[in-house]
């Protein structure tokens, strides 16, 4: 405890340190632990959005712009695991016996577009998760404004995940330049009689110049578009979502048919879900990658 206190927290009270660094510990255990079992749940999350994209892009289900919009959550949601699906196969091979060079140039190359890839599918899945709880609000509180029913409509989906797509690639870009790719001689880890040049991702002069101000600028404008803001305004929407349940919902009962009123209910439902689920994953992690830099000297590929 007190090398963590010492290294770790050396500008706290020796109380909230010596706490800091419990909790710290505790969260490095768990996540010890549940990296355990990282491949299952790769393999899971795949494969559960792999069959609930191929149902909501079924004909009868492509009426509901709510179910397109979920389809491209599953779909970005299934690039967001390929980086995780590249580790499995290195681990896998090793189980095997099969010897991979992963510092190769081929190898680190192409890790700056995998993370891209992951950055760019979370960042799309929270965006389109909010949109789903927006139109909600809008038809509910408008029930009978043909304008706004129009929002249950395919064309409105196919709108809004081209804009979060292209609002979410022009901003994934940029971090294209965040790295460069620098080698060292290192023995082999298949044959130890053979030096090979290894390759490393390491962050580029432009970023960190003037104190990072470019990287450190870049990752809170990252941080607070793709996770602080929608989960900010998750919260909110859904607030005014169940408001507008409570003032219409007897109308809509005299309105609607039963099942036209379980299905918008069981909408409603998940729009609840996507908020807590958002709030409680998203939020620590925006928070995590607008202020990680701040305090880390030798920034990396992360």
């Amino acid at each position: 405890m007190d090398f963590c206190r010492n290294i770790e927290f050396p500008k706290f009270k020796k109380p909230t340190a010596l706490r800091l660094c419990r909790f710290q510990e505790d969260m490095r255990n768990f996540t010890f632990q549940l990296k355990q079992y990282e491949f299952y749940l790769t393999v899971f999350c795949v494969l559960i959005n792999i069959f609930h994209f191929i149902i909501l892009t079924k004909p009868a289900m492509r009426t509901s712009s709510v179910n397109l919009i979920m389809a491209a959550i599953a779909f970005s949601d299934i690039c967001s695991f390929l980086h995780g699906i590249e580790q499995l196969y290195i681990r896998l091979s090793r189980i095997l016996g099969n010897c991979l060079e992963t510092t190769t140039y081929g190898f680190v190359l192409l890790e700056v577009p995998f993370f891209m890839l992951t950055d760019f599918s979370r960042r799309c899945s929270t965006w389109l998760c909010l949109s789903i709880a927006f139109i909600r609000t809008l038809v509910i509180r408008n029930p009978m404004d043909p304008f706004y029913q129009n929002l249950t409509k395919p064309k409105t989906a196919y709108f809004i995940i081209i804009a979060v797509f292209l609002t979410g690639i022009s901003l994934g870009i940029f971090k294209m330049f965040e790295f460069t790719i620098e080698s060292y001689d290192i023995e082999s880890c298949c044959n130890s009689s053979i030096t090979i040049h290894a390759f490393y991702n390491r962050v580029s002069d432009t970023f960190l110049a003037n104190d990072a101000i470019i990287l450190n600028s870049y990752h809170a404008v990252d941080a607070a578009f793709s996770n602080l803001i929608p989960c900010l305004l998750f919260p909110v929407v859904t607030f005014l979502l169940i408001k507008e349940l409570w003032k219409t919902d007897e109308n809509r009962r005299k309105i609607l048919s039963t099942s036209k009123t379980t299905d918008s209910k069981r909408t409603t439902n998940l729009v609840l879900v996507f908020t807590f689920t958002f709030f409680i994953a998203q939020f620590p992690f925006g928070l995590n990658s607008a202020l990680g830099y701040i305090f880390i000297e030798t920034p990396g590929l992360m």
